[in-house]
C-alpha cells in the first residue's frame, strides 16, 4: 500500500524519468516508512480502544489517519538522492 502511494504521487508529479525517480524514492523511504507504521498504528490503536469514549472513537480514529496522512506527504517529498523529492524546475 505504500509503495502504491508512492507511485501514485511519482506518477501524478508527471517526472520525465519516472521509473527512476520512483524506484529510488521506494528505495529511499519504504523501509523507515513501514517501520513508522509498524510503531505508529499499535500505539494510536492502544490509546484509542483504551481511553477514548465510543462516541469519541471515530473523531480519533481520524485524526490518527490525518496525522498519518501528513507523516506520509513529507516522506513523500522528503529529500531523494540529495535532491529536493518535488518538482523540478
Amino acid at each position: 500500500m505504500i509503495s502504491l502511494h508512492f507511485s501514485t504521487i511519482t506518477a501524478l508529479e508527471n517526472h520525465s524519468d519516472a521509473r527512476a525517480h520512483l524506484e529510488q524514492r521506494v528505495s529511499h523511504n519504504l523501509l523507515p516508512t513501514l517501520a513508522s507504521g509498524v510503531v505508529f498504528w499499535p500505539l494510536i490503536n492502544v490509546l484509542h480502544f483504551r481511553f477514548v469514549r465510543l462516541e469519541n472513537r471515530a473523531g480519533v480514529g481520524g485524526m490518527g489517519g490525518g496525522a498519518w496522512s501528513i507523516y506520509m506527504s513529507r516522506q513523500v517529498k522528503g529529500k531523494v538522492g540529495g535532491k529536493e523529492g518535488g518538482r523540478e524546475g
